[in-house]
C-alpha cells in the first residue's frame, strides 16, 4: 500500500484509537529528519469510531500539553516572552486533520456504516459555518522553505556559460 500511495502507511501493533498507537505515530513522525508535528498530520480512515476518534484524541492531548505549558508560565515573565510563548503554542494546539472516506468500504457491518453516515450528517449540519462566512483553513496549510540554490553549476549550466562567454 505504501508504494501505491507514495507515502508512508504506518502499521501498528495496538488497536486504534489506543494511546499506545498514538505514541507510536508520534514517535515515528518526530524521528524523521524533518520532524512532522501533530498539527501537520492527516489521518485518513474509513471508521469514525477508530480513525477519527484517534485524530481527536491526539488533538485533545495537544490541548492538554498547551494548558500545562501555559500554566507553567510564571507571572514574573517579561511580556514579550509571554507573547512569544503564546504565538508558538497557537499552532501547537491544533491537532491532525481527520479525513473520513467511504471509498474503501466493503459489505460488512452495514448497520455500523449506516450509523456512522448518520452521525457525520448530523455533525455537518451542526458545524457548517453560516452562509457567506468563509471556512478558515489556515491551519491546514504549511509553508515550505524555499530550497537553497545550488552553489555548483551543473554540467549543462557550465557548458552554456562557456558558450555564452566565447
Amino acid at each position: 500500500m505504501t508504494h501505491h500511495l507514495e507515502t508512508p502507511v504506518l502499521r501498528h501493533a495496538s488497536l486504534k484509537p489506543a494511546y499506545s498507537c498514538i505514541t507510536a505515530i508520534r514517535t515515528y513522525f518526530s524521528s524523521l529528519r524533518s520532524p512532522i508535528l501533530d498539527h501537520e498530520l492527516i489521518i485518513v480512515g474509513d471508521r469514525i469510531f477508530t480513525d477519527v476518534v484517534m485524530a481527536n484524541r491526539i488533538r485533545m492531548q495537544c490541548d492538554r500539553r498547551k494548558l500545562k505549558l501555559l500554566a507553567s508560565s510564571s507571572a514574573s515573565e517579561d511580556a514579550s516572552i509571554a507573547t512569544e510563548k503564546e504565538s508558538l503554542l497557537s499552532d501547537y494546539s491544533a491537532g491532525p486533520l481527520a479525513i473520513w472516506t467511504t471509498g474503501v468500504w466493503e459489505r460488512e457491518s452495514l448497520f455500523m456504516r449506516w450509523m456512522e453516515t448518520r452521525l457525520v450528517s448530523a455533525v455537518e449540519r451542526w458545524s457548517t459555518p453560516p452562509q457567506g462566512e468563509p471556512l478558515n483553513v489556515r491551519r491546514f496549510i504549511k509553508v515550505l522553505p524555499k530550497p537553497e540554490p545550488s552553489k555548483k553549476p551543473g554540467v549543462l549550466e557550465e557548458l552554456i556559460s562557456r558558450l555564452k562567454g566565447a
